[in-house]
């Protein structure tokens, strides 16, 4: 219980960090780069992303390390190894039945571990998406309509304007 409170602290102070540190380093790079709002989302969305990937997969991570700890008796059982010895990677390969072992797998493992993959893959994704809409929403309201975009765009990245 207590590593469960202290991971999901540590994961709400890094989700409150990155997004304390998304909005200083956007306004910090209006100040800098003067009125240019565009330019400031296209350098500091992606920062958000990777953070937020980084959070996704730490937990993932965790959740397959309290997997591990839950059947770490019966892992060792199936590997033939000393239950203090059971990793991470050997929960994947009971789940799997990969490995010089040749098991057949363990179909309710497998099950789960899919389900932390598809959910941190969706996490990742819909994430991606939504800074995508942000960004595409933020150029349009600093350039006051959605035609200006790829215009501003090839100018933002150095580029001589879109028909030039």
């Amino acid at each position: 219980m207590l590593d469960a409170t202290k991971h999901y602290l540590k994961y709400a102070s890094l989700w409150l960090t990155s997004r304390g540190l998304t909005s200083l380093m956007m306004m910090g790079a209006v100040l800098m780069l003067g009125a240019d709002i565009g330019l400031a989302v296209l350098t500091v969305l992606p920062v958000s992303l990777a953070v937020s990937t980084y959070l996704s997969n730490d937990d993932t991570n965790f959740r397959k390390v309290k997997m591990r700890n839950a059947y770490r008796h019966e892992l060792a059982a199936e590997l033939g190894i000393d239950p203090k010895t059971v990793t991470v990677e050997d929960l994947d390969r009971v789940a799997k039945g990969a490995g010089k072992f040749e098991l057949q797998g363990n179909g309710v493992l497998k099950d789960q571990l899919d389900k932390y993959y598809k959910e941190r893959n969706f996490s990742i994704l819909s994430t991606a998406l939504a800074i995508g809409i942000s960004a595409v929403a933020v150029m349009a309201m600093s350039l006051g309509s959605f035609a200006a975009i790829p215009e501003f765009v090839s100018g933002a990245l150095g580029n001589s304007p879109v028909g030039s």
